[in-house]
């Protein structure tokens, strides 16, 4: 391979990190356990949140494709949430890397997404989104990292109550999202773990890294004013987050070696047997809290979370002449973090 809300994974590479000072010292996991556990809730519960940006369309069901006037649309939605990132300070100066000097405790984390609708089938009042979105690069860090973050997304909606009279639309739906990221530097650094010492050089890559599945229930109610004006809407996501969250090593040639202390291998010239009993090896040392996966050309380890979030959002929209505003603030009512989102759509 930027589920949030995301920088706090940075913690997890501290875990074997060997600080330089005269030599290097070595940082236990023991000494840091139950910060990491914090850092690793933090980002599975934040996730959800940060992955909601995109498909909240004002309308709760857009009508039928196939009709006199086939119902679609795309559009484009910026939104940001907040995340807490106090605590991970304290593990910077073992990571090498330095806050900028803008770097704020509880930091905003924008994102973009790609978004597009089409209507049910027949006589079935259902629509059906896709999302494709990225976390643009925060300059929050001093350090030269490159970075990577994309979040994609379907959800499938169902329409229960109809527009009319003083009735709004309302319907229930679900979405699947599955977001994957990033940050690396090149960085020559040695890390131990038990009798492993891990050895790169300055053309080695080392940060962390993530991946989750985000599951929402979604209920949306929206009501239009002026038709087609003016939609006032609102409602509420039930999300839960399965996380992987870790650090990543990686390199070509010699950038990577490992192996008992003094007795290193390049990491490419290992066999699967090899790479297996190294990888036992890391498991055992982490204290079982952190799973490792070798290949030829990588080092990951990861930690498994599972989140929950309950979102409640509102907002207003604008119509046009097809084309659509949506402006909507929401509230993550678990973690207390706050968003907001504008979108612009065109719609038939």
């Amino acid at each position: 391979m930027r589920f949030r809300p995301l920088f706090v994974t940075f913690a997890i590479v501290s875990l074997f990190f060997v600080k330089a000072t005269q030599g290097f010292a070595q940082i236990f996991v023991s000494d840091i356990a139950d910060n990491l556990n914090e850092f690793s809730d933090d980002m599975a519960g934040a996730l959800p949140f940060m992955a909601s940006i995109g498909l909240e369309w004002s309308d709760p069901y857009i009508g039928q494709l196939i009709d006199i006037t086939p119902h679609w649309g795309i559009g484009l939605t910026l939104g940001a949430t907040t995340l807490k990132l106090d605590k991970l300070n304290i593990l910077l100066e073992d990571f090498d890397y330095q806050a900028d000097d803008g770097f704020m405790d509880k930091q905003l984390l924008p994102a973009y997404t790609i978004n597009a609708r089409i209507g049910g089938f027949r006589t079935l009042p259902f629509d059906i989104g896709v999302k494709w979105g990225w976390l643009p690069y925060l300059p929050i860090f001093k350090n030269d990292i490159s970075y990577e973050a994309v979040v994609y997304g379907l959800d499938f909606r169902w329409e229960i109550m109809r527009d009319w009279g003083v009735r709004p639309s309302i319907s229930l739906g679900l979405e699947v999202s599955r977001a994957t990221g990033g940050l690396r530097s090149k960085s020559a650094k040695t890390l131990t773990a038990g009798s492993v010492e891990i050895v790169t050089s300055g053309d080695a890559t080392i940060g962390p890294v993530w991946e989750a599945w985000v599951f929402d229930l979604k209920l949306h109610i929206g009501k239009k004013f002026w038709e087609p004006r003016f939609t006032v809407f609102g409602g509420a996501r039930l999300g839960v987050a399965l996380t992987k969250t870790g650090y990543q090593i990686a390199g070509t040639g010699s950038d990577v070696k490992i192996g008992p202390s003094g007795n290193q291998q390049n990491l490419e010239d290992l066999s699967d047997k090899a790479l297996g009993d190294l990888a036992t090896g890391l498991d055992n040392a982490s204290g079982n809290d952190m799973t490792f996966e070798l290949t030829n050309e990588n080092i990951t380890g990861w930690m498994e979370k599972f989140g929950v979030n309950l979102n409640l959002h509102g907002g207003i929209a604008l119509n046009l002449d097809g084309i659509t505003l949506d402006m909507a603030l929401m509230a993550d009512i678990i973690h207390f973090e706050l968003g907001a989102s504008v979108g612009i759509r065109y719609q038939q």
